[in-house]
């Protein structure tokens, strides 16, 4: 192996560093350490002039590694870990080959006059020249398909197909029904935005969206049919999809319904959420695209009476399902939802014919709304909201605890349009303590269905029973002292109120598709509390994003959404995976995991504890796949015979930086060994250095992937080497990068905490917290009370008997 050629610079950041910091102590000491080649001084690197004149120097000296000590490649505003990367790269120094020593925040601005700041800051660079030592240059890119899988045929399945196809990218579209555009083409009349307070028509849009993927010549579009399975391979997806047999061929088929007119069997209409029947060949609406019939295989008889009288020859009955297979270099999951089951709430009466969804309720609208019963034109239609959301407080029954956030704004679009077309139909709105109509327009049509002379009732629904009369009886709980509907044409006595009507239509929850649970485990996506999968963290800059790395989370597969805001999360999906697919490649990150099949013995507690699906079982044993991988160390943390390790992080390395850390500390000081991870708590005690808030000086920190990256068997050595005391700093609860890094190390540590007292280690040697960005005091009072316990245990003794 080639030796190492370091280059180090210090920057003296304009006097904030030096006036703190003898930089030329710090200058003639790094002259000394093994491997360093060059050494500069400099005033200020981080301005343009800086920049430039460390890339010329940098090619000039012919370094192949950079040490930096300065400001935080964390927090700094000025030359962060991002604008080093961009300098190195310039420089043609590969970025896995740089370290920081943070001697700013963490050293000159944390500590005071007395302290020994200069020691301290040497022995800051000590350690990151000894992990830069044996850093490893990272592995070549990995290329990546230019294609995309689109899995769903929504809006916003539509809307990223679209996207990437304007770009050149091919798109291989699967959805599982027999047309394209989804739950958008069962809604007659569709909000537009908050800006423009008027209806689409999907009659319209519908066949507009749709006509842009069929006759896209790079986008693929496959009905009735679903993705099998689902595998990562080398930095891209490989799909195996099933298409169902095609009996109808739709390059001859000229939808002129000819044989749906002779077709002997019928069909639940799917499209019409049951409520309405379709013929076993047929179109499930007339404006569906693709513009062909298609044959519900599981209720049509093969009596071949359509193949007879198909004046095309379009229709053959023993087509045959077939299978293709192709490799993708991302994927996009727009698989929609579903509605709650609300046969699991008895009271709500689903089972009697007269109450109905409200998407059966649409289909209502745009056949003419009339009682599923008896076809009669109701004269009392009661909408319930909540039903099966918000299943808390006084409302414990089967349910989902969230507010699916769209119902009541399409409620209160449904009785507008009721009262604008059925001026004889009494309305009435039963809520659960309050009305939900976010955003602008949807609480402008709220107020306005109010004026209309809608009645609206607060209350929980106790029963909904069908009367002898063969109407419908609802009877509600009060949920607190309002004793009266809005118009006051109803009044709770003794906390009941019954209400008489002939039709009622639940709001029903969105939930997760549940068929489609499968391919969100193959891809090794994890979901939240309810189903969902989970989008990355942070959630704010990174939406539609899962924690696997291309596999994209889109509209109403993420969570319940209306159709203009699940095209935006296509558009912004699409945007996200285009510089792969554009680039076709993946630069692999400066850590990753590595296992060694020598030492692995197929346990498979990697694969369980990875958040981002990069490790997973092949017939050569296990195998993390780079391309795929976070860098956030909980395979090498786990793994029982440390096969697995992370590149550029190895437990050697920390040894190595820990064997240094402390020798400038004075005798008999306490040594205490902060682990902060890489995002909050890092940052944290950098913020209390920018605060300025004096910190004893006798910790040192060791920047790691995640708080969950560290395993107890190199906690102990660290014991062992001499540390007094480690922290484990992890990020706020229900913050952590990686899902549950925090949790994990919280539960580890408390068994490791039950261990050291085995061992005669007193348990206050070892502190975990949550400490987040601006928790920089609470850091500080850590570090403050470790330092005062650890005076007070004396020094280790672990250390001592392997003096």
């Amino acid at each position: 192996m080639e030796k190492p050629k370091i280059g180090a610079w210090l920057c003296d950041c304009k006097g904030l560093i030096s006036e703190n910091i003898n930089m030329k102590f710090l200058e003639e000491e790094i002259l000394k350490l093994e491997h360093v080649t060059c050494v500069k001084n400099v005033n200020m690197l981080c301005n343009q002039k800086g920049i430039k004149s460390l890339i010329e120097d940098l090619r000039a000296s012919d370094v192949d590694r950079f040490l930096f000590a300065g400001c935080s490649a964390r927090s700094s505003l000025r030359f962060p870990e991002q604008h080093i990367h961009i300098a190195l790269n310039q420089a043609n120094i590969d970025i896995g080959l740089y370290e920081v020593a943070n001697i700013r925040e963490q050293c000159a601005w944390l500590h005071g006059p007395g302290d020994d700041r200069n020691q301290k800051a040497l022995d800051m660079i000590k350690m990151a020249h000894a992990r830069l030592v044996y850093d490893v240059a990272r592995d070549p890119a990995v290329k990546i398909i230019d294609k995309a899988l689109v899995v769903g045929g929504g809006s916003a399945s539509l809307a990223a197909a679209k996207e990437l196809a304007q770009f050149g990218k091919e798109v291989t579209l699967v959805e599982e029904g027999t047309y394209l555009g989804g739950r958008l083409c069962q809604i007659p009349f569709l909000f537009q935005s908050e800006q423009w307070h008027s209806r689409c028509v999907s009659l319209c849009v519908g066949p507009v969206q749709g006509n842009e993927a069929v006759f896209n010549p790079l986008i693929s579009a496959y009905t009735q049919s679903c993705v099998d399975t689902i595998e990562k391979q080398n930095g891209n997806f490989n799909a195996t999809i099933s298409i169902s047999a095609s009996y109808v061929d739709p390059e001859k088929c000229i939808s002129c319904g000819k044989c749906a007119e002779v077709c002997p069997e019928f069909a639940p209409s799917n499209f019409n959420e049951g409520i309405f029947v379709r013929k076993a060949i047929d179109k499930d609406f007339e404006r569906a695209l693709p513009d062909t019939y298609s044959i519900i295989d599981t209720s049509c008889s093969k009596c071949g009476e359509c193949v007879k009288i198909c004046p095309e020859d379009a229709i053959n009955l023993d087509a045959k399902p077939e299978k293709i297979n192709d490799s993708f270099g991302a994927v996009f999951l727009g698989t929609g939802f579903d509605l709650y089951d609300t046969k699991k709430n008895p009271e709500l009466g689903y089972d009697i014919p007269d109450v109905v969804s409200s998407m059966a309720f649409e289909r209502l609208i745009d056949n003419g709304i009339k009682r599923p019963s008896n076809g009669e034109e109701p004269e009392h239609i009661v909408f319930v909201l909540c039903a099966g959301s918000r299943a808390s407080l006084d409302k414990e029954r089967n349910g989902v605890p969230y507010c699916s956030k769209t119902c009541c704004g399409i409620t209160m679009r449904q009785a507008e349009r009721i009262a604008q077309t059925m001026e004889m139909t009494e309305i009435t709105i039963i809520y659960y303590y309050d009305i939900r109509t976010y955003e602008r327009y949807f609480e402008g049509m709220f107020d306005t269905i109010k004026r209309m002379g809608i009645e609206f009732v607060k209350g929980n629904i106790d029963s909904i029973d069908k009367a002898n009369d063969g109407n419908l009886s609802i009877i509600l709980s009060q949920l607190d002292d309002q004793v009266s509907s809005l118009q006051g044409d109803h009044q709770f006595e003794s906390g009941k109120l019954k209400i008489n009507a002939d039709m009622v239509v639940l709001a029903s929850a969105q939930v997760p598709k549940e068929d489609k649970k499968n391919i969100v485990q193959q891809l090794q996506i994890k979901t939240e509390i309810n189903g969902f999968p989970m989008e990355n963290q942070p959630r704010i800059f990174r939406p539609t994003e899962s924690f696997v790395d291309r596999v994209y989370v889109i509209g109403s597969a993420a969570g319940p959404k209306v159709v203009q805001q699940a095209v935006e999360q296509g558009k912004a999906a699409a945007a996200s995976a285009l510089p792969y697919l554009i680039n076709e490649k993946k630069d692999l990150p400066k850590f990753f995991s590595r296992i060694d099949p020598e030492t692995c013995i197929s346990c498979r507690s990697c694969e369980a504890v990875c958040p981002h699906g990069a490790i997973r079982i092949t017939e050569n044993g296990v195998y993390s796949d780079p391309a795929f991988c976070q860098s956030c160390g909980f395979c090498a943390a786990a793994c029982p015979t440390h096969a697995a390790k992370l590149v550029n992080f190895t437990d050697q390395q920390v040894l190595d930086q820990v064997k240094v850390a402390f020798d400038g500390i004075k005798a008999g000081e306490p040594k205490i060994m902060a682990l902060l991870c890489y995002w909050c708590s890092y940052s944290a005690a950098d913020l209390a250095g920018v605060n300025r808030i004096q910190t004893p000086p006798n910790f040192r920190s060791i920047r790691i992937r995640c708080s969950s990256s560290v395993n107890t068997a190199l906690l102990l050595e660290m014991y062992r080497m001499g540390v007094d005391g480690i922290l484990i700093g992890g990020c706020p609860p229900k913050s952590c990068h990686h899902i549950h890094g925090n949790y994990l190390t919280d539960k580890r540590m408390t068994l490791f905490g039950k261990l050291l007292s085995q061992l005669g280690l007193s348990t206050k040697r070892l502190r975990f917290d949550y400490i987040g960005v601006s928790q920089y005091q609470l850091f500080v009072d850590t570090i403050i009370e470790m330092d005062k316990n650890l005076r007070e245990l004396g020094p280790n003794p672990a250390a001592l008997k392997n003096e």
